[in-house]
């Protein structure tokens, strides 16, 4: 958001109604401007305003006490407007690398790498209803070239530790969206989504995938792309962000 933009949103909240007095207030000073001039060449301050200088002095003063506070109250705005920021780092909490036991006889605890996006929120304010979705699957092709698997319906991501699809991003605190995992025996890398039936040969490739994520929550917006390169073992899997 530039500049003008964001002080103009923050005047329109502060003034409310009384903004419908600008027009007028604003013709009268053009009114009067001529009259300013006229009396510049032979009058001084004190008798062109019919006030002391000191009290010139002290309305400046007012006036500058004005323009603080109005800064001030756009830094404010500015923190307590929702943010979200997507972010992918393997470095950190990116790619995380655990065990998968399971619940049944013959119980056994399997090595797995899960992809993970990390979200977090940029203000000073939490934002609630944040759901995570895949919006775009790409295979890399040689060339740069990119072959589009899917880019029809947003395909939901589930939130790691806590599961379902809506949570709340709190001030200086960071979540993390489960996006894809890795187990040791398979090697091949599977999406932690819905994967529609004709979506299905396609993530059966090797080679390097680019993965779209878009993270919304309280009207505002983050994504984040990750790139996913496989083999098809569980040691050769890569995962990066773009």
């Amino acid at each position: 958001m530039g500049w003008f933009s964001e002080h103009g949103s923050a005047l329109n909240a502060a003034l409310g109604a009384k903004r419908y007095m600008l027009v007028p207030i604003t013709g009268a000073i053009v009114g009067s401007f001529g009259w300013v001039i006229s009396r510049l060449a032979e009058a001084s301050l004190e008798s062109l305003i019919g006030v002391p200088s000191w009290a010139v002095g002290i309305f400046a003063g007012l006036l500058l006490a004005t323009y603080w506070i109005f800064e001030y109250a756009v830094q404010l705005k500015r923190h307590l407007t929702p943010k979200l920021e997507a972010s992918f780092n393997p470095e950190s909490g990116g790619v995380s690398v655990t065990t998968l036991t399971e619940r049944a006889p013959g119980t056994f605890a399997e090595p797995v790498k899960y992809v993970r996006l990390a979200v977090k929120t940029t203000s000073r304010k939490s934002v609630r209803e944040c759901v995570a979705k895949l919006v775009r699957i790409e295979h890399r092709l040689e060339s740069e070239r990119t072959e589009t698997l899917w880019d029809q319906d947003a395909l939901p991501l589930t939130w790691s530790v806590t599961g379902g699809y809506e949570t709340t991003v709190d001030d200086l605190t960071k979540r993390y969206v489960d996006v894809g995992r890795v187990l040791k025996n398979l090697g091949r890398f599977e999406i932690l989504t819905v994967i529609p039936n004709r979506l299905a040969p396609g993530l059966k490739k090797t080679g390097t995938f680019l993965l779209t994520v878009v993270v919304t929550g309280d009207g505002v917006s983050s994504d984040a792309i990750i790139e996913i390169e496989t083999d098809g073992t569980y040691d050769g899997f890569k995962a990066r962000a773009v």
